[in-house]
């Protein structure tokens, strides 16, 4: 594995980077649930003073709209991991390739 790490020389901020935005990504995923459950909670099984059953439509459209943006800050940094990965996995192919063509050279 150490001989591999090599060809990762023109990509190695991209490599250290990759886990990070995968951790932004997944916390943005895990909020979703918790807005969900507060939606639920205090918006659509509300209940006034008097006891009655009565949506809170404020905290509905608060918790949804948080939910929204959740998914949004989700899919951007998803889209961002994608093309991370994708662009350090082809120089790694490009390197691997090109030294692989320098020693077939020195034949």
């Amino acid at each position: 594995m150490r001989k591999l790490f090599k060809y990762f020389n023109t990509v190695k901020k991209e490599l250290f980077l990759i886990p990070i935005l995968i951790i932004v990504e997944v916390i943005f995923e895990i909020l979703i649930p918790i807005f969900m459950s507060k939606l639920i909670d205090d918006g659509v099984n509300a209940v006034d003073s008097l006891g009655v059953a009565s949506p809170n439509k404020e905290v509905i459209l608060y918790y949804g709209a948080l939910m929204i943006i959740s998914a949004v800050i989700a899919l951007a940094f998803g889209v961002l991991v994608t093309k991370t990965a994708a662009k350090v996995s082809t120089e790694f192919g490009h390197n691997l390739r090109q030294a692989q063509f320098e020693k077939i050279q020195t034949y």
